[in-house]
């Protein structure tokens, strides 16, 4: 009975956010910043924008890290973030800096909301109702946990004791499992497919800014690899032992490495992703 509770709450969860992860929109066309933002969130959208700065020779880097050319503008209708990127970088900018810039994070968050309004991206409102949309799957747990401790008095009697064990390992197998379940990804199934969508079909002869944006900080070193070095771009190559290790739970990018250089010390950069 016990067995049958948890695996129709478990279900039940499964269902709901299946439910809330379908997100809209698959066959929208999307714009190189918000492919950028479905791959790697703020931090790859700032080395979109500083892709496309680039190729318009807007931006360029050197040891003193990352800054303005004198006298260009941005032509009109040109995309907030661009301006905002552009106005923190007139002075020499690391990478880091512009990722704590309050004009920059805050049009970087204007192109999530874009999305959130579009069906690719959960909002945190939907990502907190998840956790209570679990509640089926919590009560169930918390009622076996319940059971189990009403079997201890009787733990000494052969069968007593196997019961109590199996609704112990059922109760915590189901409240891991919810909690599982419950911990959604940021980005929807239609904004995966819409991005695996770019992926597939990218070519040689797309901007910078949407080869960039599809396969991520690596890309860049491809088209300027000193632009990237000052920049601090990731090259998408695993360094040599020793490395650190800062794991993303239930996150797209499992596994995140980064090294110490003397190079990133002195321009201040940060490794740490944003998703």
């Amino acid at each position: 009975m016990h067995l049958g509770l948890a695996l129709v709450a478990l279900a039940v969860v499964a269902c709901v956010r299946w439910r809330v992860r379908r997100g809209t929109g698959r066959d929208t066309p999307a714009r190189p910043l918000e492919l950028a933002y479905l791959g790697g969130g703020h931090r790859l959208v700032v080395y979109t924008a500083l892709a496309a700065l680039r190729r318009r020779r807007l931006v360029r880097a050197d040891s003193r890290g990352i800054v303005a050319v004198p006298g260009t503008a941005l032509p009109e209708g040109t995309s907030a973030l661009y301006a905002a990127v552009l106005t923190a970088a007139r002075g020499p900018r690391s990478i880091d800096d512009l990722l704590h810039d309050t004009e920059v994070a805050a049009a970087a968050e204007m192109v999530g909301a874009r999305l959130v309004r579009r069906g690719w991206v959960l909002s945190a409102r939907q990502q907190k109702r998840m956790r209570w949309y679990g509640m089926p799957g919590w009560v169930v747990a918390l009622w076996c946990l319940t059971a189990f401790g009403l079997t201890l008095p009787h733990f000494s009697e052969p069968a007593r004791s196997l019961q109590a064990l199996g609704l112990l390992g059922l109760g915590v197998f189901l409240a891991i499992g919810t909690y599982l379940v419950v911990d959604l990804p940021v980005v929807t199934r239609a904004g995966n497919a819409a991005l695996l969508r770019e992926r597939a079909g990218l070519s040689d002869s797309a901007s910078w800014s949407r080869r960039v944006a599809a396969n991520g900080e690596s890309e860049l070193w491809r088209m300027d690899a000193a632009f990237a070095e000052h920049a601090g771009a990731f090259s998408g190559e695993l360094p040599k032992l020793p490395f650190s290790k800062n794991r993303t739970f239930m996150s797209a990018d499992w596994w995140h490495f980064t090294e110490p250089s003397d190079h990133a010390s002195s321009l201040n950069v940060s490794g740490d992703p944003k998703v």
